[in-house]
């Protein structure tokens, strides 16, 4: 009866043991993911893919005033940021090329299977 409990406990034991492992790992995880700084708001000034920053010290040295646009991202404000750019684009969209259209998955491909020629 003795072995038959110990055993018992051991198969209970390595049952929980992966389980009470990921939990762990996930509890160190999420709070690195959660610190003030670390992907909230516009990580590095970064915006759907492109450097915002950048974008704002080209436009700084063209003679546009894009303080507002730079404070919302320095406060981690994306949305406020957001809106303004598009704002100001909007504002200026005679004064700039359109964007390049940039093409899509599955766009671009020929009827003859996957845009290869005949």
């Amino acid at each position: 009866m003795h072995n038959q409990l110990v055993n018992f406990v051991k198969k209970i034991i390595q049952i929980l043991t992966v389980p009470i492992v990921m939990i762990v790992l996930a509890c160190l995880i999420i709070p690195a993911y959660a610190m003030p700084g670390k992907g909230a708001g516009i990580p590095d000034g970064k915006m759907e893919g492109g450097n915002l920053t950048a974008r704002l010290d080209r436009l700084e040295e063209q003679g546009y005033d894009v303080s507002a646009i730079r404070a919302a991202i320095e406060n981690g404000d994306e949305a406020t940021a957001r809106s303004l750019m598009q704002q100001f684009m909007e504002e200026h969209k005679d004064e700039f090329p359109s964007p390049p259209d940039r093409e899509k998955p599955g766009r671009g491909l020929s009827e003859n299977g996957g845009g290869k020629t005949p």
